[in-house]
């Protein structure tokens, strides 16, 4: 079974919980945690795909929240997916736009 981790903060919970609802299913587990527990939960979990919400929101100790963990997972990763979201647009091709089409997502997750 292929699993995802969704990273997010308080502020994005609840689009959290709707990802998860809306991607579940009987080939894909899906975990939630927050960004300061991302490190852990990704080498716990062992998914298959990470989706990194709030990458260009918030901000700790001057360095954006999303982005810090986004550099944590990426230099931890071997070959898992992993997916950042923000409320603006970038041209990264890893990069989703929120709020987004739950079509462009499952492609971004290669379903």
């Amino acid at each position: 079974m292929k699993k995802v981790l969704i990273v997010a903060s308080e502020m994005s919970s609840l689009l959290a919980q709707a990802m998860q609802h809306v991607l579940a299913d009987k080939k894909r587990k899906v975990v939630i945690c927050s960004h300061k527990q991302a490190l852990t939960s990704f080498i716990e979990e062992e998914p298959n795909t990470v989706i990194v919400l709030d990458y260009y929101e918030g901000l700790n100790d001057g360095q954006l929240v999303g982005e810090r963990t986004f550099n944590d997972l990426k230099a931890a990763a071997t070959d898992e997916k992993i997916i950042r979201c923000g409320l603006d647009s970038y041209g990264h091709a890893d990069y989703l736009k929120l709020p987004c089409d739950i079509e462009e997502l499952k492609i971004l997750l290669g379903k």
